[in-house]
């Protein structure tokens, strides 16, 4: 007799008086004889045994570490010691790996930091006496021979059933044909016709599997009801849905076989289409091997928000891997000071449950639990305090999986990862759940678009990200971004936390959003509702003591993160206390002809009274094909504790035999903001243009999108008032390279004094219309580059003599819009002046106007003296002032700002400076033209 499910969570529902009974529930009831028509997936056979007994590993002998030679707590490497236990146990065909209470050493040395810990026969666990008692250290960071082939320290694989050739990314399982599927397979059915059933069994593990292919029609099958893109219009845009070919699979248990019908002990969840191709192939795997009571503890303490360590992010501390394994277990462990935590490949019926997870309170890791080519997986009462990017993943094939009362840090995204996962349940988690796919956000994984096929159930989801007024799961106007992140029909019921909707037509069902729902959990009413009453595993589970913080604090730690608007460093860690090293972005190879990377913006926190001594390293770029010295004596960066107000750091020193730069500086407040020089954001940029709406002086065109969506704008302003006709037309722009930030603050003190009520102003107004474009690489900007778009292009590079340059449209959009918008002024008018906003480096203490030739604008540059002090130079110079000189024969000139100081014994300059610069630029163009008048006369 099926009861009705009663709430034996009720402890944990704290956040509604009066739930709701969720609509799909009774409808899933309704439907349990024919479960092909419900709504819902069955997901009560996630788990290892299917959800239906406790972990319990076999009465086998014990493999004492210490026997062989591990001693706890003597600081020594115990590695060849836990080798040779896992050895003897293997070779006994199974036991107990035990690590009696103490802390055990790994990875102390090169050959280990190059080397794994491998478990490849079934019946293996390693088991300490609690996580509280023993811990295993991996004192050192992965090596690099190691990072490259996707290393995991402790590794529950048998290397013999992979290909050799495998990555982190795709762990490839070598598995033989069996036979084809002979009809289409109903999702939630248990039985698969199949050709021939003659070499299967009962009790035989297979994968039930649908070969690689790029077919639209297949993938426009797992879609519906939305269209994707054509192969066609991915070769022509930026985007991700035919870099790679789909594959699906699952893996199943044989529960009997009658003629060709093969009946699984769990259901099919994914739609299957025989013509499609679907097969039955082997799945080798090892079964009982898991971990157990044991605190693994890396040392990660960097921060690596760049390319150049990206691997080192991503694995220099990642303790564990299974792969191709069923009924095996991660249980009662901690984690902590990890890149990513464990990675699951192709498992089934397994669970990860009771595991506390944490870091030293700054550093961050990449994954915390990674299910990936996996199915009925459980992953249950796993609370992460480490700040990482992404939580609780599925990706490649993840099919039927729980995440039940599991949470995150409030910034830590799901990371719904792509590649077609299909039906998986997120159950009373904890976490944000962002649009946008790369750090701290959830997807996508490179050319696997959407992020996830049909059946994601997000249930009584705890929302801990910003408020959403609507979050769009899939926006077809946005196809071509690859950054943007699509999920087909999702199921939702229950969302509550911070404030966020959804769309009803972008859902399979949508139930009461604000308000949790029950069944309090749907895992556990699913599988009261098969077994008949609530395992004693999962009640015994649900009483594991959930921490209000995390098991290690901060301690004053110096936090160091660049994830903010126009942020950017390649790595930054503590060498010793209050001494740190990290390195600038190098965005392009070290031997490019362009590769400046002077710009780094980054904040501190946990500061207040430290002295702290940073150096930046491997500082020699290349610029034009030659040597490029970054810094000089004469570098001073700036310091904030508000973003608004700037000063410099003053104790600096360039080596110019290490090509290193160190400062030093005493910071009396908590958080500071560091940067080479005045940063002037995107989001700044924003700010200012939405300032401008409704004033009547000023008409602001949006003239593209950049290829990361973001906007680009001419800001024009005159006196409506007054007649266009006759008036002089000024074009000004700034930050075509992206770490040349004083041109920003120009171009916004040139706007506030040409909209103020001054009274020069108002004139200029009558006689001019200024066409201002205050940042031409909003893209660059955001993401911190010194010099380039996000398709690391020198736009100032690339608009060609005689604006014929061909440009693409991804990689130089910013160019081909303002050419545009230029030439059709051109084409009824014309353009009086242009100015090109740009900055030296802080070597160079001089302002400087470069023309196209010794005669260009020298008059101009007069009166710009008489406002800032400026030297004219007749240079023969690529970039866009050359091109509308010779192209249209508009006089025109590059203005490069110093970013430190003017030469002698003059202050150091500031934001102030640089606005009113811009006032500068207004009332010398009054003088000029008012002179060229009178000359006329």
């Amino acid at each position: 007799m099926i009861r009705p499910f009663l709430l034996f969570f009720s402890l944990l529902l704290l956040v509604a008086c009066n739930p709701k009974t969720a609509r799909i529930y009774d409808n899933f009831v309704k439907h349990s004889q024919q479960p092909e028509k419900a709504i819902l997936p069955d997901f009560s056979y996630a788990g290892y045994a299917f959800g239906e007994k406790a972990i319990t590993a076999p009465s086998m002998d014990i493999f004492d570490i210490t026997d062989f030679g591990a001693v706890a707590n003597d600081g020594k490497s115990d590695e060849s010691a836990i080798k040779k236990a896992i050895a003897q146990a293997e070779k006994n065909g199974g036991g107990i790996v035990y690590f009696p209470a103490g802390k055990y050493l790994v990875n102390t040395n090169l050959q280990e930091q190059n080397d794994y810990i491998l478990i490849q026969h079934s019946n293996v666990v390693l088991k300490g006496d609690g996580p509280e008692k023993t811990t295993i250290e991996i004192q050192k960071r992965a090596g690099a021979t190691a990072i490259t082939s996707g290393i995991y320290k402790f590794r529950f694989q048998k290397v013999s059933d992979h290909d050799p050739a495998f990555s982190h990314a795709h762990l490839k399982l070598k598995t033989d044909f069996i036979t084809k599927i002979s009809a289409d397979i109903v999702g939630e059915s248990f039985d698969v016709q199949v050709q021939n059933a003659d070499n299967l069994k009962v009790g035989q593990w297979v994968t039930l599997y649908l070969p690689p292919t790029d077919d639209r029609q297949v993938k426009l099958f797992y879609t519906q009801p939305y269209d994707i893109p054509t192969k066609a219009d991915e070769q022509k845009t930026n985007t991700r849905w035919y870099q790679a070919k789909m594959t699906l699979s699952e893996r199943h248990l044989i529960k009997s076989i009658d003629g060709n019908t093969v009946t699984f002990e769990s259901p099919v969840h994914i739609p299957a289409v025989a013509k499609h191709g679907w097969e039955l192939r082997t799945f080798p795997h090892l079964e009982n091997v898991g971990i157990e009571g044991i605190h693994i503890k890396g040392n990660w303490e960097g921060y690596y928000p760049g390319n150049h360590q990206l691997l080192i992010k991503k694995k220099a501390f990642s303790p564990l891997m299974m792969s191709a394994c069923v009924n095996s277990f991660i249980k009662n462990c901690n984690i902590s000071d990890y890149n990513m935590g464990m990675r699951l490949y192709n498992l089934a019926a397994c669970s990860v449950v009771d595991l506390k997870m944490f870091g030293n309170g700054y550093n961050r890791g990449r994954h915390n639990v990674f299910l990936q080519n996996s199915n009925n997986v459980f992953v249950g009462k796993v609370q992460d305090f480490q700040q990482n990017e992404d939580a609780f993943t599925v990706t490649h094939s993840a099919i039927g999986n729980v995440f039940w009362h599991c949470e995150s840090e409030p910034q830590t995204a799901l990371d719904i990862h792509a590649a077609y996962p299909y039906a998986n349940l997120y159950d009373n988690v904890k976490s944000s759940f962002k649009r946008k796919a790369g750090a701290g956000t959830n997807g996508p994984s490179g050319g696997y678009n959407p992020q996830h096929l049909g059946k994601l159930v997000l249930w009584n989801h705890h929302y801990t990200g910003k408020d959403v007024s609507v979050y769009p799961f899939w926006d077809k106007n946005d196809f071509y971004n690859a950054k943007h992140q699509f999920y087909v029909m999702p199921i939702v019921a229950g969302m509550h936390g911070n404030p966020i909707s959804f769309k009803a037509e972008q859902c399979e069902a949508l139930e009461s959003t604000g308000t949790v729902v029950t069944p309090e959990s749907l895992y556990a009413a699913q599988l009261e509702h098969r077994l008949g009453k609530v395992p004693a595993w999962l009640e015994e589970l649900n009483q594991v003591k959930w921490l209000n913080e995390s098991p290690v604090k901060a301690d004053n730690k110096t936090i160091v993160t660049a994830d903010f608007d126009h942020g950017s460093l390649d790595y930054m860690y503590e060498k010793s206390p209050n001494h740190f090293v990290g390195r600038t972005k190098h965005w392009l190879k070290e031997d490019s002809i362009g590769n400046q990377y002077y710009w780094f913006y980054y904040q501190m926190k946990n500061v207040k009274g430290k002295t702290i001594t940073t150096v930046l390293e491997d500082m020699k770029g290349i610029y034009r094909g030659m040597p490029h010295v970054i810094f000089t004596d004469y570098t001073q960066p700036v310091f904030s504790y508000d973003i608004g107000h700037w000063d410099r750091i003053t104790d600096v020193k360039y080596d110019a035999e290490k090509f290193e730069f160190k400062y030093t500086h005493t910071f009396t407040e908590d958080n500071v903001w560091i940067a080479y020089a005045h940063p002037y954001t995107y989001n700044r940029k924003e700010a200012l243009i939405f300032s401008l709406f409704n004033n009547p002086l000023v008409q602001v065109d949006y003239i593209a999108k950049t290829k990361q969506k973001r906007h680009l704008q001419v800001v024009s302003i005159t006196d409506p008032n007054v007649d266009d006709k006759g008036k002089k037309v000024i074009m000004v722009d700034a930050m075509q390279h992206a770490g040349e930030d004083c041109g920003g603050y120009l171009a916004e003190g040139l706007i506030k004094y040409l909209i103020s009520d001054d009274a020069r102003a108002a004139q200029i107004r009558k006689k001019f219309i200024f066409k201002v474009i205050p940042m031409m690489n909003p893209d660059g900007v955001f993401f911190g580059t010194t010099r380039y778009n996000m398709s690391m292009r020198d736009m100032n590079a690339s608009w060609g003599e005689d604006h014929s340059q061909k440009v693409m449209d991804n990689e130089l959009k910013e160019v081909q819009a303002l050419q545009k918008y230029s030439q059709d002024i051109y084409s009824h008018g014309h353009i009086d002046m242009l100015l090109d906003v740009h900055s030296h480096s802080q070597q160079v203490q001089k302002h400087t106007i470069l023309c196209p030739n010794e005669n260009t604008l020298k008059d101009f540059a007069v009166h710009l003296n008489k406002y800032w002090k400026i030297k004219h130079v007749g240079v023969k110079s690529t970039g866009r002032m050359r091109a509308y000189y010779y192209k249209y024969g508009t006089p025109s000139g590059t203005i490069e700002l110093s970013q430190s100081k003017l030469a002698g014994d003059n202050p150091y300059l500031t934001v102030e400076d640089y606005q009113k610069y811009g006032e500068g630029v207004a009332r010398a163009v009054w003088d000029y033209y008012a002179e060229v008048e009178k000359t006329m006369k």
